[in-house]
C-alpha cells in the first residue's frame, strides 16, 4: 500500500510542476532550440559538450527534450556564443545574435518538420 501512496505522490508532483513550467520552458521544447543553435553555430556535439563540459550523451538527451537544460549551461552558452536565455527557454528570438536568427529559425524548422 505504502508503495502505491509514493507513485501517487510523485505523479501528483510531477504534474504540480508540469503546471508551474510553462510549455515553452520544457525540455522537449527547449531541446530543439539548443541543437539548432548548435547548428548554427557550425558546432559538433562534441564540441558543444566539451564548452559547456557535459558529456556528449547528456548533450544528446538535452538536444532530444528527455533531459533538462541547467540553468548554468543556458548561462555559459550565452557567455561563449551569445545565445541568450530568453532564447533557449521562451523562444525569444530577439535574443540571438542578429547573424543567428535567421540560420536558427531553418535548423529549428528542420528538425521541427522531422519530428
Amino acid at each position: 500500500m505504502e508503495e502505491k501512496s509514493k507513485r501517487s505522490n510523485a505523479s501528483s508532483m510531477k504534474r504540480m510542476l508540469d503546471a508551474l513550467i510553462p510549455i515553452e520552458s520544457r525540455p522537449e521544447n527547449v531541446g530543439p532550440r539548443i541543437a539548432a543553435a548548435r547548428k548554427a553555430l557550425g558546432l559538433s556535439k562534441s564540441e558543444l559538450a566539451d564548452a559547456l563540459t557535459l558529456d556528449r550523451s547528456s548533450l544528446t538527451k538535452i538536444e532530444n527534450g528527455s533531459m533538462g537544460f541547467a540553468i548554468a549551461n543556458a548561462i555559459k552558452f550565452e557567455t561563449l556564443y551569445g545565445i541568450g536565455i530568453r532564447f533557449t527557454y521562451r523562444h525569444d528570438f530577439s535574443d540571438l545574435p542578429d547573424d543567428l536568427r535567421e540560420p536558427v529559425r531553418q535548423h529549428l524548422a528542420t528538425l521541427l518538420a522531422a519530428k
